[in-house]
């Protein structure tokens, strides 16, 4: 008991080293997403210009291919960079300033920009004219046709505005860039764990062969991507995920409506004079007399509703 003790605490200890010997130089560390005056207590009632920057190691698999990075919602106005280039921008910085606090943020990255198989620097510079302030949404990523890279957890986080930030601290390819970047990975988050390691999903094989086979190299984002499954009482939509799975199911009995007669009485004594209106090119108006009088009561079936989601 007394040995696990000591190294609990020698552990906590070092977590508690390593994150203040990140913020010696000026970065401090917050969690994204989250508005950073909830992030840091130097950052409570903090309002205008602030950058945020992590290190992510990009897999080999990226090599040659654009990527997309998605930064949900920030609040108010920001631009990105990747590697000390821009990528893109939302809203308009001052003196003309332009808040676009709900609007999504993704951003086109050139392979070229990209460090495939090495360590990269994701900066944004953000500016808020009030209340909370930050990156706010999820999910946070970024994709490229070969996997996608989940990025949310630790950040360094910097008050103030300055364009030396966007850029690496030293050159890309040196030792001290390597050392940077490696203990920027070992920040711990509030459980003490190294949360800043993230996760790559990445794919390059070959599809199975076979005209029935469906192949995607990602999750689905939005559910018309998911493939759709079903027994005719039973239905679902499969997102995949490696490490999360998520099935949206529904069940034939869970809808708005109740089972009815959806026959129009008294329809069949109308088709006569339809088809003599069709007949006299009176399309229109054997539309019309067809709408009125012959289709489904009520006219569009009741929406069914999700039973729930399985993850």
């Amino acid at each position: 008991m007394k040995t696990a003790l000591t190294a609990a605490v020698l552990l906590a200890v070092a977590a508690i080293a390593t994150a203040r010997a990140a913020e010696s130089d000026g970065w401090l560390t917050v969690h994204v997403p989250g508005f950073w005056e909830e992030q840091n207590a130097k950052a409570r009632g903090y309002d205008g210009f602030a950058w945020y920057r992590c290190f992510v190691k990009v897999p080999k698999a990226f090599a040659g291919e654009a990527a997309r990075l998605e930064l949900a919602r920030i609040d108010d106005a920001d631009e990105a960079f990747v590697n000390g280039r821009r990528v893109g921008a939302t809203g308009r910085m001052p003196p003309q300033y332009a808040g676009l606090s709900a609007a999504p943020r993704q951003y086109n990255v050139p392979a070229a920009a990209l460090r495939a198989g090495d360590w990269n620097l994701i900066a944004v510079r953000v500016y808020d004219a009030g209340g909370g302030g930050g990156i706010v949404g999820d999910p946070i990523r970024l994709i490229s046709p070969r996997g996608e890279i989940r990025l949310e957890g630790t950040w360094q986080f910097r008050i103030g505005d300055d364009a030396t930030w966007a850029a690496w601290p030293a050159d890309p390819s040196s030792a001290e860039a390597k050392t940077v970047a490696e203990a920027f990975s070992k920040i711990p988050d509030a459980a003490g764990r190294a949360a800043a390691v993230r996760a790559a999903l990445t794919g390059q094989a070959d599809p199975p062969e076979g005209d029935l086979v469906i192949w995607c190299r990602r999750p689905a984002e939005k559910w018309v991507e998911a493939m759709p499954v079903g027994n005719g009482r039973l239905g679902a939509m499969v997102f995949g995920g490696a490490e999360n799975e998520r099935i949206q199911f529904n069940d034939a009995t869970l809808w708005l409506g109740q089972p009815h007669d959806y026959s129009h009485e008294g329809a069949a004594k109308f088709l006569p004079e339809v088809r003599k209106l069709l007949l006299e090119g009176k399309r229109r108006e054997a539309e019309r007399l067809a709408g009125q009088e012959m289709m489904s009561v009520p006219l569009r079936q009741l929406p069914y509703q999700p039973f729930g989601d399985l993850k």
